[in-house]
C-alpha cells in the first residue's frame, strides 16, 4: 500500500510532517480512513486539549508517571475511561490523559 500523506508544493507544508505531532496527526488520519473503508465500528469518543500541555501518563492517575504529552488543540481519541471517570485510555494506546474540563473538551 502507497499513501500519500501531504502534497508539498509550499515551504510551509514540509512542517505538516517533519515533526512527531505531524506524523502522528497524519498516522491517525489513515487509521481513520482505514477503518471508515472497512466499516470498522470507532468505539470511544474524541477529546480536544484545551490547556498549554497536558501529561499523558502511564496508567489512571497522578501516581503514574508522564510518558509524553499533548498540546493545545490536539486532538485525540479515548477508548475507555477509567472507574472514576476522571481518567481516559488514549486510543493510539500511548497511555493515558485527565479528562478534567480545564484539560480537554469533548468533540
Amino acid at each position: 500500500m502507497l499513501v500519500e500523506t501531504v502534497f508539498i508544493d509550499r515551504a510551509g507544508d514540509l512542517e505538516k510532517v517533519a515533526t512527531d505531532d505531524g506524523q502522528r496527526r497524519c498516522g491517525e488520519a489513515i487509521a481513520r480512513g482505514i477503518a471508515k473503508a472497512l466499516g470498522v465500528e470507532n468505539k470511544g469518543f474524541a477529546v480536544r486539549v484545551v490547556c498549554p500541555s497536558l501529561n499523558i501518563r502511564g496508567g489512571a492517575g497522578m501516581a503514574h508517571a508522564p510518558t509524553g504529552y499533548l498540546r493545545y488543540g490536539d486532538e485525540v481519541r479515548i477508548s475507555e475511561t477509567d472507574d472514576t471517570g476522571k481518567w481516559g485510555r488514549l486510543a493510539h494506546g500511548r497511555g493515558w490523559i485527565s479528562l478534567g474540563e480545564k484539560y480537554i473538551r469533548r468533540v
